[in-house]
């Protein structure tokens, strides 16, 4: 969890964070982030604080910030930070999910500036995204539209933690990398992540496979051209369904794991795409990198108060 003071031009003046840790329980999650978000304004006057944006991974309702199920978030299902961050700093409190909330936070500040029509698909642990026509957020039932990672492309694929089977997520994100290493390893394949993880697999995680892949592993290159073929596909359905100006990539593994290779997934993109995008995509990479989730949270929250 990462908290931030930023102003109105999209500047960083203060920020902190701590670890998620959800199997302390929500209670305890709920206190840490209160405090963390107490330290980001501290000698700061209340009044200069004109509201609390919170960006968060999903599936979560933006009106109510109740979570459905969410995958990487184990005992948080039904449950909502909003009333005590609403008690704790008596300013409005904004939520909405982290992939949206970039893809808004690109058009204020960032890659996407000037446009209306943008899809943001952030890779990392796993996969989501935030889906912009005509300058209005695509939300769906309960906000919970947006879940890319799991538009199924192997059906006979492995099944994710909200239970899709082959879904993109398990095949691209860096959790489903390192979950495949594992499994091809315990069968038998030799990899450079053995020693990377110290001779424990369970160690295995997807910035390994990609450091793997920089010293020539053929195990962790052929798990990143199958997520790469996965990947592809799916953002090409994406440029055919919606026409976006501009698809931006971002997160760990989507910005900066897969920088790399871009020119292969660009080519596995545009092979999934119609033939108006066969010579070009519309593909970027985010230009707000690593701090984009807190950009989106301020992003949300400015838009609030200037409503």
């Amino acid at each position: 969890m990462r908290a931030a003071l930023v102003d109105q031009d999209g500047n960083i003046l203060a920020k902190t964070s701590t670890p998620t840790e959800p199997a302390e329980g929500f209670p305890r999650a709920t206190e840490r982030f209160i405090g963390i978000l107490r330290d980001s304004v501290r000698g700061v006057a209340a009044s200069d604080v004109v509201a609390v944006g919170v960006s968060s991974a999903g599936p979560i309702d933006p009106e109510t910030g109740v979570y459905y199920n969410p995958p990487n978030l184990h005992g948080w299902d039904r449950k909502t930070m909003r009333p005590a961050l609403e008690r704790a700093f008596d300013v409005p409190v904004v939520i909405g999910h982290d992939a949206r909330v970039a893809a808004i936070a690109e058009m204020r500040w960032g890659a996407a500036r000037g446009m209306k029509n943008v899809i943001y698909v952030t890779v990392s642990t796993g996969i989501g995204g935030g889906i912009i026509v005509d300058g209005r957020p695509v939300v769906g039932v309960k906000g919970l539209a947006g879940e890319v990672g799991h538009i199924v492309v192997e059906p006979d694929g492995p099944s994710c933690n909200g239970g899709c089977r082959g879904c993109v997520e398990v095949i691209a994100s860096g959790e489903g990398m390192a979950n495949e290493a594992r499994k091809r390893i315990a069968a038998g394949a030799r990899s450079l992540l053995l020693k990377l993880s110290e001779g424990d697999p369970s160690r295995i995680n997807g910035r390994m496979v990609f450091e793997a892949a920089a010293q020539g592993d053929q195990l962790a290159l052929d798990l990143i051209q199958r997520g790469i073929g996965a990947l592809g596909q799916v953002l090409g359905g994406l440029l055919n369904t919606f026409s976006p100006e501009i698809l931006i990539v971002g997160g760990s593994v989507g910005a900066d794991g897969y920088r790399p290779y871009w020119a292969d997934l660009d080519a596995a993109v545009r092979k999934s795409a119609l033939l108006r995008y066969r010579e070009k995509a519309p593909l970027a990479v985010s230009h707000l990198g690593d701090e984009v989730s807190l950009l989106g949270a301020a992003a949300i929250a400015f838009a609030h108060v200037e409503s």
